[in-house]
């Protein structure tokens, strides 16, 4: 051991210095490779169709043009158990 310095008796490793924050994962927003973040840019991102027994009620159908009226421009389908909706999901979301 080094004259001056303490001896790292922790069993776990010593921790890292934090890094500085980066600017750089919003800069493709800024530069607008996204497209223009609106204000209060919400998207759904757990919705249930009819084909979530007990769950959900609308179709995938019905949850895609509620999207389009709102203005959002993503829209996640996670139904439990299967992706029995998924076709008529994406096939709506390609018309809408």
């Amino acid at each position: 051991m080094a004259a001056g310095k303490a001896a790292h008796l922790s069993p776990w490793p010593k921790p890292r210095p934090a890094a500085p924050p980066s600017a750089a994962p919003f800069d493709r927003l800024r530069a607008g490779s996204f497209g223009e973040l609106r204000a209060g840019g919400y998207v759904e991102l757990h919705a249930h169709s009819d084909h979530s027994l007990l769950d959900g009620v609308p179709s995938p159908e019905a949850l895609v043009a509620r999207a389009a009226e709102l203005g959002m421009d993503a829209l996640a389908l996670t139904d439990h158990d299967g992706l029995y909706g998924a076709v008529r999901f994406v096939l709506a979301a390609r018309e809408a």
